[in-house]
């Protein structure tokens, strides 16, 4: 006749498997916090990215204002904004 043994009847049995318990609900705690984190790092960057895209609107229409406004040659525009005068060209060519 087999003899069955119930392990989770086993006082060390029962305390190894709550000790597995805390350490994965430990585990557990430490992924959702590394998610939050890194969800709201994902936020952070979309909101510069939509800040250097509002940054870089407002540049190319204040440099299309002073060339067609002021008209300034595009030498002096790209010094003004530190950037080539072929960008300025490429801003200039891109509004026509």
């Amino acid at each position: 006749m087999p003899i069955t043994i119930d392990l989770r009847e086993n006082a060390l049995v029962k305390d190894l498997i709550a000790e597995v318990q805390a350490e994965t609900e430990v585990y557990r705690q430490l992924a959702k916090e590394q998610r939050r984190q890194i969800e709201e790092q994902r936020q952070q960057a979309e909101e510069q990215r939509q800040q250097a895209e509002e940054q870089r609107q407002h540049t190319r229409a204040a440099i299309l204002n002073l060339y067609q406004t002021l008209h300034l040659e595009p030498t002096l525009i790209a010094t003004i904004f530190e950037i080539s005068e072929q960008e300025v060209l490429g801003i200039l060519e891109a509004a026509e």
